[in-house]
């Protein structure tokens, strides 16, 4: 028995707190404000839960996880200098080595740091060290073998594959180069095509990555055709250039006279560099109409 203990806690741990038990800690910290198990629980919901990093880090440097506390007494304590995002993302990692159950949701907020350290004037060698960082922490979270092909539910254009290098989910995602030929100025993947009725109000979002692209013009896409598939309209979110962490893009759209079928698109128009995409998602009505949106069903 003692030794499932152990792996009792890990699993306890994993799991971000209730909504119950949040309130339940409020409640105990209403009665003692110095409650550090009660400012744990609060500090992990609002932080994992809520995604209310600015309200979860008191709880947490307050709370009875000492590495927790370190990690955010190191982000309260913020900094002027342009490494100072950068240190406070190492600290994050740090906690991630040490509380493997919560691993995931603490390299999201490192990547947060690390993402906004991006833009700043760290020098080539600093950024490249950066990049490698942002690399690893856009590896896929699922382990094992990654597919080989793409689903019957997407097509090529250009140059593309799947890659098991990088995923937002799960074990794989879609890398999209701009293809070396002059008559085609852009790679991308897009679904097959789904039926629309014009006046259809939608939604569209996908997790990309770019890594070394010269940018401006790669973009996601609705692009929706009439009965004989020519183009009657589109729907586009430009994708930025040269980030190497995983952001989710997302739009709307309201499907336009005489389109009856349309499809997803994910464009690489830089002349070097890569980009990714990863869970894809299209909605109609409530309903995802987008097949293997994560790759995973992939052949």
């Amino acid at each position: 028995m003692r030794l499932m203990l152990p792996l009792l806690f890990l699993v306890q741990a994993a799991k971000p707190p209730t909504e119950a038990e949040f309130k339940k800690a409020e409640e105990k910290l209403s009665a003692n404000a110095d409650d550090k198990d009660a400012h744990l629980v609060s500090g992990r919901y609002l932080a994992f839960v809520k995604d209310d990093w600015g309200a979860a880090l008191p709880h947490l440097a307050n709370g009875s996880d000492a590495i927790l506390k370190t990690a955010a007494e190191r982000e309260a304590k913020g900094g002027d200098t342009i490494f100072d995002p950068v240190q406070i993302g190492d600290a994050w990692i740090a906690a991630a080595g040490k509380r493997p159950a919560m691993k995931l949701m603490l390299e999201s907020r490192a990547t947060y740091w690390y993402a906004k350290a991006w833009d700043g004037d760290l020098g080539v060698l600093w950024k490249d060290r950066l990049r490698e960082r942002l690399r690893k922490l856009a590896a896929p979270p699922v382990s094992g073998p990654a597919r080989a092909a793409f689903s019957p539910e997407w097509v090529i254009e250009g140059k593309a594959a799947l890659d098991g290098a990088f995923a937002h989910s799960g074990r794989v995602s879609a890398r999209v180069s701009k293809e070396a030929d002059p008559k085609l100025p852009y790679s991308c993947v897009r679904t097959t095509l789904f039926t629309v009725k014009p006046g259809q109000k939608g939604t569209f979002s996908a997790w990309v990555m770019t890594d070394g692209t010269d940018g401006g013009e790669d973009r996601v896409t609705i692009l929706f055709h009439d009965d004989k598939l020519k183009v009657a309209g589109s729907a586009d979110v430009l994708v930025p250039g040269d980030e190497p962490w995983w952001r989710k893009v997302s739009g709307e759209f309201t499907v336009p006279a005489g389109a009856t079928r349309a499809d997803f698109r994910f464009w690489i128009l830089s002349k070097k560099g890569s980009g990714w995409v990863d869970d894809v998602c299209l909605t109609i009505d409530g309903r995802n109409l987008v097949k293997d949106g994560g790759f995973e069903e992939s052949k």
